[in-house]
């Protein structure tokens, strides 16, 4: 749902670092308070069970329906999104699913009347988040259901997370079975789904840490990020809840500078620290970066040059990470063709010379995994030349081209000894080609052990019946010569059989 307000740089930061923590407490624990989510290494930080998780007079819900095994309740009166998932939390479930249009319109048709929150959330640590500048992005199920498709109303969701955070869903907002993205302090009546039907009384819970403490509030001090693991035993079931307790870490992805002079490299850098903690430094070359994620680098000179990073937190006063690699730089250019010959059916990997940050575009794209790719691979059924068109970001260009033939010889299967005896088994000597040979015979040559030549066949069925001038050979080894042509080239293929009558 839309709303127009004004804001300077440093509320919008103020919203975003807001909203980062608010994501936290929602979709990691929601019956878990943390003084810190994020702490040095040893560093206490203190958890405490969500009061509302353990008062009577917070928890109110009624039954409402079921529907193929699972149970719907909705909050006894309207409440914020946080407050909306403690007490799914407590009815030992979730908000409601929505995952298909029977189902979206079976939530509806329960609460006709109200605007209800569902458990459709924007998560920034997904990998499809990028809000802004799409609001649309990052959207999954609390339930963890796969999504298939979303029924926003039109417009919907519009609240970029910069201006005007809305990072939940609410079905009815048009008193219809759409949705609307909205703020999570917004309140409306909660919709739950559970596998229990039963409704616990909030008398004494009893609390159990995995630490083995049984109190509301405990103090922890991990040495590296680590889930701490609650269970809460109402008396007609325990439901159970974990939060994440994070110290800070940095890693990066060096990738592979690339481009035909300038060249470009463009590292990236992932942690869970503000950036405000951090003293980073980036090398490269002669050129340098400080406090930045993702530098863009260009440089001019070829050769050797080593790119490093240096990550400090301030916070906790310790490295993060310290990291070199050193590469060579060389401009892109054209290849010559590279020819080899494979065995059928062979998987092949193709792996250009020129490597980098590049678009590559092969052709065609027969048999080939992917065709937009650095190293694709394919099964060679048949003789096939690819053609590769590289470009990087300046505009260089480079050609690379692989062509790929087949083992002829591995098409042509010959069998070793025959038995000319009458017996209507075994009684030629023959031989078979395989699926897949594409070559031509032209001809089949027997020699006795003398280099004589004693069979010559050219027809359309090459075999020999053991016969030399109409009179049977006598037992033992014969070489054979079979010649064939594929394309404009041709191969002989030679081997012993043996005679045994």
């Amino acid at each position: 749902m839309k709303i127009s307000i004004n804001i300077n740089a440093r509320k919008k930061a103020k919203i975003l670092y807001l909203v980062g923590i608010f994501f936290i407490n929602i979709s990691h624990a929601q019956l878990i308070v943390a003084s810190k989510t994020l702490v040095c290494p040893n560093e206490a930080t203190q958890l405490k069970i969500n009061d509302k998780a353990l008062n009577p007079f917070d928890f109110c819900v009624t039954k409402l329906n079921e529907r193929f095994g699972l149970h719907y309740f909705k909050t006894c009166r309207q409440v914020t999104v946080e407050d909306a998932i403690i007490m799914a939390k407590m009815m030992n479930g979730h908000l409601a699913t929505a995952s298909d249009e029977q189902k979206n319109s079976f939530l509806f048709n329960l609460l006709p009347n109200d605007i209800h929150w569902i458990g459709f959330i924007q998560n920034p640590k997904a990998k499809n988040f990028n809000d802004p500048p799409n609001p649309a992005s990052g959207w999954e199920w609390m339930s963890k259901a796969s999504f298939a498709r979303a029924f926003w109303v039109d417009g919907e969701p519009n609240n970029d997370e910069l201006n005007n955070p809305g990072m939940h869903a609410i079905q009815g907002c048009r008193r219809d079975p759409l949705w609307c993205d909205e703020s999570g302090d917004k309140k409306y009546v909660g919709l739950i789904e559970s596998k229990t039907n039963i409704i616990p009384p909030i008398i004494s819970p009893k609390i159990r840490w995995e630490t083995g403490e049984t109190t509301q509030e405990i103090t922890v001090r991990p040495g590296q990020s680590k889930y701490y693991k609650v269970s809460i035993d109402y008396g007609v079931y325990t439901i159970t809840d974990s939060i994440l307790i994070e110290t800070p870490y940095a890693k990066t992805k060096f990738s592979k500078p690339g481009g035909c002079n300038p060249y470009k490299w463009k590292p990236e850098l992932e942690t869970n620290a503000p950036l405000t903690d951090l003293n980073i430094l980036w090398t490269f070359g002669d050129s340098s970066m400080v406090n930045v994620k993702n530098p863009d680098f260009t440089v001019y000179n070829e050769g050797f040059m080593t790119g490093t990073v240096k990550v400090l937190s301030n916070a906790c006063g310790s490295d993060l990470l310290n990291k070199s690699e050193r590469f060579e730089l060389f401009p892109m250019k054209d290849q010559e063709m590279i020819i080899t010959e494979v065995q059928l059916n062979q998987e092949i990997n193709m792996t250009p010379k020129n490597e980098g940050p590049f678009t590559y575009n092969w052709s065609p794209q027969t048999n080939l995994s992917e065709a937009n790719i650095f190293s694709p691979t394919f099964t060679a059924t048949k003789e096939i030349t690819y053609q590769l068109n590289i470009k990087d970001d300046f505009g260089c260009t480079a050609k690379e081209s692989f062509k790929f033939t087949i083992d002829p010889d591995l098409l042509i299967f010959v069998p070793n000894i025959f038995t000319p005896n009458d017996d209507n088994l075994n009684n030629t000597f023959s031989f078979i080609t395989v699926e897949g040979f594409y070559g031509e015979i032209k001809k089949l040559e027997i020699f006795n052990n003398l280099g004589e030549i004693i069979h010559s066949n050219e027809t359309k069925e090459l075999s020999w019946d053991g016969k030399i001038k109409e009179k049977n050979a006598p037992n033992g080894q014969y070489l054979y010569v079979i010649t064939y042509q594929i394309g404009d080239k041709t191969y002989k293929k030679n081997g012993k059989v043996m005679i045994s009558r």
